[in-house]
């Protein structure tokens, strides 16, 4: 039932989606050396001089230490973010369109995957890395801790006052500088570019072994490993939201197969078509493992096996027999046994003959054991077995349910 509450004032208002939160946790951590860094990414990125080949260059240049290039990080997810909002990491909805589709259509796609993936895989959504989280973690702070991390690392870089970080920042804000100042594309300035760059490149060597040793080397550790993970976050979400409409058409698209398997006619299509051994054994078996299913054996976690098979007993008034001493009631109860009734000749033989007949036809020992020794060994046997059919009975039903 939707909540009424808000609602008149909420749809009187545009949502104004935003990454101000993801800008601000970069805010946050921005610390230090990289400071400049996510200035310098910005500045090369919005270069109106430099050629995307340029740019390239001058980023894989200062790139040489990623975890002290941390500020393209920041950039990347920036931009990630807001692209995430615009929708243009979506999936084309026609080949060649450019249309991608919205924030909301994304969001309502993810929102079947999470309803779909259980009922086809018997798993969530986010176990096979197809959830929430993996299409908006970014967004949606899921990295907030890897961040806190990475600030962690920085203040402490900082704090130290090392010699060898103040020149990478000195080499930082030249390269920025020059960015900055020129005006057209010449071979003196690809000279220069070059020159500031390489000046990058070279403080970072020199800071990286600074830091390479103790008390600097676990913190050196820390950025990196949570620089990489977020990197790897942002790839995860580019790669999902980039193939989210065929996947989800695909899922769609097994459902509706699935939900044919009960027209005999179509069912018989299916198989007749199929040239998949997967999708033969699954249609042509459906009818009968559904009757195999028994809603009697529909169980909680708050049902154990043992308690579902003594449910089952009571219900089917097991044990019926319980004397060993009432001859007549073991030896008829051997004439219903399945796995001997058909198999044991009965007709004119006495009670007690019937017994010795059953207990030597289902292998029971009965060296030197009178009548009642042979029938309670006997009654033992077939009470065991009462319980045993239940059991694979619900073995059975239960691997019915299982998703393979």
């Amino acid at each position: 039932m939707t909540v009424k509450k808000g609602l008149k004032t909420l749809a009187s208002n545009n949502p104004e989606f935003n990454n101000n939160a993801v800008s601000n946790l970069i805010a946050d951590t921005n610390i230090g050396y990289a400071t400049l860094s996510y200035t310098l990414a910005k500045t090369i990125r919005t270069n109106a001089v430099l050629s995307t080949s340029q740019k390239n260059d001058v980023k894989s240049s200062v790139n040489s230490k990623p975890y002290l290039n941390i500020g393209q990080m920041f950039d990347d997810l920036d931009l990630h973010t807001d692209k995430i909002l615009t929708g243009e990491l979506g999936e084309e909805t026609v080949a060649g369109s450019n249309d991608r589709g919205t924030f909301l259509e994304h969001m309502q796609e993810v929102d079947s995957l999470e309803n779909l993936i259980p009922s086809l895989y018997d798993q969530t959504a986010d176990s096979i890395g197809k959830g929430v989280d993996d299409h908006f973690g970014t967004l949606r702070l899921s990295i907030r801790a890897n961040m806190n991390s990475i600030k962690e690392g920085l203040t402490y870089i900082n704090n130290a006052s090392l010699a060898t970080d103040t020149a990478y920042r000195s080499s930082m804000t030249n390269l920025i500088n020059f960015l900055n100042s020129v005006k057209d594309d010449s071979t003196d300035f690809q000279q220069t570019l070059n020159t500031f760059a390489s000046a990058v490149t070279t403080a970072q060597t020199n800071l990286d072994s600074t830091l390479n040793s103790e008390p600097y080397l676990t913190f050196k550790t820390s950025i990196t490993t949570n620089r990489n993970t977020i990197n790897d976050q942002i790839t995860k979400e580019v790669n999902n939201l980039g193939t989210i409409r065929t996947y989800s058409k695909n899922l769609v698209e097994y459902q509706s197969y699935v939900s044919l398997a009960t027209s005999t006619k179509l069912n018989d299509l299916i198989v007749q078509s199929s040239s998949n051994t997967a999708w033969q054994d699954y249609f042509k078996n459906y009818v009968e493992r559904q009757s195999q299913t028994d809603p009697i054996y529909a169980f909680s976690t708050d049902s154990s096996n043992d308690t579902i098979i003594q449910q089952q007993l009571r219900l089917r008034g097991l044990p019926d027999v319980t004397d060993f001493e009432d001859i007549k009631s073991v030896a008829e109860k051997s004439k219903r046994d399945v796995r001997i009734a058909t198999v044991m000749a009965t007709e004119g033989k006495t009670d007690e003959e019937v017994i010795t007949l059953a207990c030597n036809t289902l292998n029971i020992n009965i060296f030197g054991k009178d009548v009642y020794a042979q029938s309670k060994a006997l009654l033992d046997n077939m009470n065991e077995n009462d319980i045993n059919i239940i059991k694979s009975e619900l073995a059975l039903s239960q691997s019915l349910d299982i998703l393979d």
